[in-house]
Order: structure tokens, then sequence, then C-alpha cells
């Protein structure tokens, strides 16, 4: 059974994250993910092949197995730092040329994930929680202030196809922050790509949208929503807290719901009665699973939300 962990930048020995040299970034997610630190071990990935500080390529110790190249050496209109990512269904090596049916591309571009607003040796606040098979990784950009966290995804989701060997993706940064209530609604700015769709003819599948909770807010264009919702926290009726799956939507007409973010879910209240950093275990059909919230996401139209990351080893694996 998968083993979810949660690293934290006030870990004791947890690697320092900043922008003052190519490579901290994948320094970092490198020893998180493949060397472990202090008390807590690695999350079971390798990482087969690099290419000095600026290029490592990651793959997952369970599942898929995908490969997750991450180049760090880039900026963002010239100010802000972050990964280029790329995932890719094989590789024999660090290079673009060295991946086999890539995904999140588009020529020669990949998606970018910031880690840092301005290039110098400020330490970046950041979470990560993985297992062997899928990352999320979230990070304040501004070193300064309790800035928004950006997160990116990469790794397996939970499919709804019968022995899916697609079941692979990677978001980054406002793809990871925003959510549909209905399944009609357009994908918005959803910044995320599967490894192929649900049939596996169609490579480097892009666009695909999360939805949520009905109770989710529409804060922006195609009925987007902050990952919040309009349930009075607690909920009125049990005095509970409600949560959603977050399902991921391919965008055919109709949609078709491929499957669901592993141990990820969308909170359905305001968030002025709770803090980043709250934990909770879970009840009714939600028993045996213990969960963390995370706030401030990246804002839509001025409204944040948060998400709620199971923090036991309980998630959804095929």
């Amino acid at each position: 059974m998968p083993t979810t962990r949660v690293y934290k930048s006030t870990d004791g020995g947890a690697p320092i994250l900043n922008a003052s040299a190519d490579g901290t970034g994948n320094a970092v997610l490198k020893t998180i993910l493949v060397d472990g630190y202090g008390a807590l071990p690695a999350a079971g990935w390798t990482a087969p092949f690099t290419d000095g500080a600026a290029i490592t390529v990651f793959r997952p110790g369970a599942g898929n197995r995908m490969y997750l190249r991450s180049t760090d050496n880039y900026f963002l209109g010239g100010g802000p730092r972050g990964f280029l990512l790329r995932g890719a269904e094989s590789a024999v090596g660090y290079a673009d040329g060295d991946m086999t049916d890539k995904f999140g591309t588009s020529g020669a571009s990949a998606l970018a994930a910031r880690y840092s607003e301005t290039s110098d040796s400020t330490p970046r606040a950041w979470i990560c929680v993985a297992d062997e098979g899928t990352c999320y990784f979230w990070v304040r950009a501004d070193g300064t202030s309790p800035s928004l966290y950006y997160c990116f995804w990469f790794g397996d989701f939970y499919s709804h196809v019968t022995g899916d060997a697609y079941r692979t993706g990677l978001a980054v940064d406002a793809g990871m922050s925003r959510v549909h209530a209905q399944l009609t609604q357009g994908n918005g700015t959803f910044s995320g790509v599967l490894a192929r769709n649900y049939s596996g003819l169609t490579k480097n599948y892009a666009d695909a949208g999360l939805v949520g909770g009905t109770a989710a807010r529409a804060d922006g264009v195609n009925s987007e929503s902050a990952l919040i919702g309009n349930l009075n926290y607690p909920h009125d009726a049990d005095d509970r807290i409600w949560l959603a799956p977050l399902y991921i939507k391919e965008p055919s007409s109709p949609p078709v719901i491929r499957g669901r973010l592993r141990g990820m879910w969308h909170w359905l209240h305001p968030l002025a009665d709770v803090a980043n950093g709250d934990v909770w275990s879970g009840s009714g059909d939600l028993a045996g699973k213990d969960f963390m919230l995370i706030k401030d996401t990246a804002d839509i139209n001025g409204t944040t939300g948060a998400w709620v990351i199971e923090t036991s080893s309980t998630w959804d694996t095929n």
C-alpha cells in the first residue's frame, strides 16, 4: 500500500528553497522525493537522469511510473523564477529528444510552475505531500510576506477507466486553484494536461478541467470558482466539515469524467474561521482519513481558496 508523507520547509533538516542559483528548486525536489532528510524518509521516487543542477528527470516508484522532466533555470517574463515541467511516458536520458510521448508540451514549450517572485536568497516556505506515485508541491513564491501559495501536481490520478495505463497528469499554478461546480461549464484557464485521453488514442491531452462540489462559488469566467464553497462552517444540518472530490473532466462533448485527484479535496465552506495548516480527522463517509488545509490559493477575481489534502495513507489507488 502506498505511504503518504508530508514534508514542510519548517521540518528539522529540511532543504532551503530560494532563487539564488539555477537548480535550487530541483535540489529541494530531489531531497524530498529521492533522498529524504532529517527523520523523514524519501517519497520513494528516483532521479534516473540529470544534467548538472539545471535539469532533473524524476520518476515515481509506483503506479504508471511516467517521467517528469524539470528544468530549473527558467525566468517567467524575466522576473519570477520557476520550474519548466514536462511529462513523458518513457525516457532514456535527460534531453528533450530522449523523451517519448511527451505531455505538458506545445512545440518547444513546457508548463511553467513558479517558486520565487524574485531571484535572491530569501527562503521560500513550501509544503510537499507525496506518495510513491503522486506528488503535490506548494510554495509561497514571495519570500517577504505571507503571499499566495502556488501548486503543481504530477503523477497518477484515480481513474474510472479499467486498467488505465495512461492515468497520469501534470498541472501547475492556476490549474490547481480553480474548479467548476457543473459538468456543463467551460474549462476556463485550467493549466493541466493528461498523458492521454480516456481511450488512450489522443496523446498530450490538454485542457482537462477540475470539477468540484455543487456548493462551489462562481467567481470568474466560465463560472470558475476558487477552491471554496458557500456552506456555513461547520455545516448547519450535521455540524460537520463538508468536502467534495476533485474530478478530472476531459473537454469533450459530452464531457467525460476520467477520474479524480488522489488525496485532494474541494473545501465547501468560506475561509474566515479556519487557519492555514489546520488538521482534523474525518468522520462518517470519511472516517479513517486525516486531513490538512492549505490556505491562500492563487486568486480568481480577488477571491482566494484552500486545498484540502489527505495526510493519511488512504489515497484512492487503482
